[in-house]
């Protein structure tokens, strides 16, 4: 039976743990009550799973695209889509496309120290929130490409790209929870390492796939009369 909903994530972990009263936490939980443990393993999880995704570049099941973000002129913040966890590009849809481009907000302040506007050329990220600069004279349609947050496993939310494709990656984060939880030491380093065996396999895949076609040495243009 695959693991592939959140029901069966909190089974599989109770079993493997080979602790019943885990389980029995679980179902007897109800809003009013403190989480079980299992239910606990697996929101805690989910937020480490996602910490190591963005630390190792982002995965092509979190690239999301929109184009409903528009400028505001003579305003210099946009704000970026809930759930937003890094840009993979972002651009305004003008003909041609311009590709803005990122610096970080020392940068940007210090190349733009007046309130002038235009079509903007850079921007900055600060508490989620995108500055532009110039800043922007006019609407101007974007396009984001962003690395999205996972969906956060739940009674109504009963799974998201990561269970049900890679099911092993969450038991194995779930069951370090529990192994710390448990203060099982013998096999917490065992699930640790399991983890990350298995998300090394994730990300060496995903980089196969997306940039299997990228030249590994540049390759120069040379125009010839």
């Amino acid at each position: 039976m695959p693991v592939d909903t959140y029901a069966k994530l909190q089974s599989a972990l109770a079993d493997t743990a080979n602790d019943d009263s885990l389980f029995a936490d679980v179902t007897a939980f109800s809003p009013t009550q403190i989480d079980g443990a299992v239910k606990r393993a697996i929101a805690y999880s989910t937020a480490a799973i996602e910490r190591d995704l963005i630390a190792r570049g982002g995965h092509k099941s979190m690239e999301t695209i929109t184009n409903s973000l528009t400028t505001t002129a003579s305003q210099e913040t946009m704000t970026l889509p809930t759930g937003f966890k890094g840009v993979r590009l972002f651009a305004l849809t003008s003909s041609p496309y311009r590709i803005l481009e990122f610096v970080d907000p020392n940068t940007l302040f210090t190349q733009y120290p007046f309130t002038t506007t235009g079509q903007p050329e850079k921007y900055t990220l600060i508490a989620g929130v995108a500055y532009l600069r110039p800043i922007p004279d006019q609407a101007y349609t974007t396009r984001l490409i962003y690395n999205a947050a996972l969906d956060v496993l739940s009674d109504t939310t009963t799974t998201n790209w990561l269970l049900t494709g890679h099911p092993d990656i969450y038991l194995s984060a779930g069951m370090v929870e529990l192994c710390i939880y448990l203060e099982n030491d013998d096999r917490l380093q065992f699930w640790r390492g399991f983890y990350d065996q298995k998300m090394n396999d994730l990300m060496g895949d995903d980089r196969q796939v997306r940039w299997a076609a990228v030249p590994s040495k540049p390759s120069l243009q040379v125009a010839i009369a």
